[in-house]
């Protein structure tokens, strides 16, 4: 560890503005989307949802690699150079010349939000001790929850303003404060017993799987379900994924290391943020799409019609995280999932083609904000209790990768049930969107529930590496 120890509530609001701006970038350009679309004429919606899908799959896949290396090379050396390249890789978004050029450069962004989000995780739990850990990680994590939640709302605004490149220049001004701060505010940090690098072929496993996953549900309407090309990337996942985790356990340096996975409380917390973060982010399109495409909302309007959705999740996180117990982390958890479906099936009987935003959205979107970012954060604390000290960046990492593979997914079935539906048909499609979306909500609570006794008690189980 390094020889100075700056205040643990500076790491932590460092980190936190660091997290803020990486999960921002997840969503924004969800509001952003009908003016890409305009702009790039010609490109189908399927196409363009790998400006989502692409930026998803990659931080995902690097995200656990991104947490060994901060481990091995220092936290803070990777904070910094994460934090730079989100930078540069946002000004190549802003300046995209076609929706490839963007895609290419979300990949970017991904890279380095990879490098930049398991080694701020990573300084906040070398920073805090086991008994605040819970409290200091719902607060890190509610900061990414929010961040993706505000992304709607922030971004409205910015696109009608300034157009779409606007909301990749905004993280410019954001990336050099914290390029200041941490220069000041950080000490490093490292586990000397991280010695190898993660398998670079474990890793294309790894995102290849979630790709051909997610490639077959979003092509699947224009392609058809039954097609070679469909049928093909369905078999590709489930060929791929069986041979990661081959790789993982016969690497000496995994890219994932399954050991983690020996804790059930560790599992079970995983599995379930795979299932919310698909239920957050395929809603957090869906909704967007169905105010800007059906209720005819412009930016600013969709983007406001969302912003108590974020409040409630910066509440709901932020009281949870302060006052939670270990042994009262999955029942809270249970309830943010149950609060999101709830939620959902709000938005499935109540909402029709004509707009009527105080009557029909926005209670229901406040209870899926609500329950999002309880249900988010919490998960995220459970996970952090069974971390050694030698797997902090690492551990968290699976954990945020696990929601992002998950947002991959949600989107992916968003736009496979949205489709591109006429106008007589627009509210039956969403609708079914916002079934799928509580069936992910539902499938979260189960999970959570299933952890049962593992963080009761009030003591943490026993640490894994």
């Amino acid at each position: 560890m390094g020889a100075s120890q700056p205040s643990p509530t500076r790491v932590l609001a460092i980190a936190s503005v660091a997290s803020f701006l990486v999960y921002l970038d997840v969503t924004v350009v969800n509001i952003a989307f009908p003016d890409i679309e305009d702009e790039f004429f010609g490109t189908t919606r399927g196409e363009l949802a790998w400006v989502f899908a692409a930026y998803n799959i990659a931080f995902a896949a690097l995200l656990i690699p991104g947490g060994r290396i901060a481990d091995r090379f220092g936290r803070r050396r990777l904070f910094l150079i994460g934090i730079v390249g989100f930078a540069l890789a946002s000004a190549a978004c802003a300046a995209a010349p076609s929706a490839e050029a963007l895609i290419a450069a979300r990949v970017m962004q991904a890279v380095a939000g990879a490098l930049l989000i398991p080694a701020s995780q990573g300084l906040v739990l070398a920073a805090y001790d086991l008994r605040s850990r819970t409290k200091a990680m719902s607060l890190w994590v509610a900061a990414g929850a929010v961040a993706a939640a505000m992304g709607p709302p922030l971004g409205g605004i910015i696109v009608e303003i300034g157009g779409w490149r606007w909301v990749f220049l905004l993280n410019l001004p954001i990336a050099a404060a914290v390029v200041v701060l941490s220069l000041r505010g950080l000490s490093e940090s490292r586990e000397a017993s991280v010695r190898r690098l993660p398998d670079p072929l474990g890793i294309l496993l790894a995102a290849a799987a979630v790709a051909s996953l997610v490639l077959a549900i979003v092509q699947g309407e224009e392609w058809g379900w039954g097609s070679p090309a469909v049928i093909g990337s369905f078999a590709a996942a489930a060929l791929l994924a069986p041979l990661f985790v081959a790789r993982a356990r016969s690497s000496e340096a995994p890219a994932v290391d399954l050991s983690l996975f020996s804790s059930r409380t560790f599992s079970l917390a995983n599995l379930a943020s795979v299932l919310i973060g698909a239920a957050f982010y395929g809603q957090l399109f869906a909704v967007v799409l169905f105010l800007t495409t059906v209720w005819g909302y412009g930016p600013i309007e969709a983007g406001l019609a969302l912003a108590p959705a974020p409040l409630a999740a910066a509440l709901v996180a932020g009281l949870a995280g302060r006052r939670a117990q270990p042994s009262a982390l999955p029942a809270l958890a249970a309830l943010g999932a149950g609060l999101f479906a709830a939620g959902a099936i709000w938005l499935r009987v109540g909402v029709d083609g004509s707009p009527a935003y105080l009557t029909e959205l926005l209670l229901p979107t406040i209870l899926i904000g609500a329950g999002g970012g309880l249900a988010v954060s919490l998960l995220a604390s459970a996970a952090a209790q069974v971390l050694s000290a030698d797997s902090f960046a690492v551990g968290g990492a699976v954990n945020s990768a696990t929601r992002q593979i998950g947002a991959a997914l949600g989107i992916a079935v968003a736009v496979a049930l949205i489709g591109v539906p006429d106008a007589e048909h627009a509210v039956e499609a969403f609708a079914e969107a916002w079934l799928g979306i509580a069936v992910f909500a539902l499938a979260a609570l189960a999970a959570t529930l299933a952890i049962g006794r593992d963080l009761r008690g009030g003591s943490a189980p026993e640490a894994v590496n």
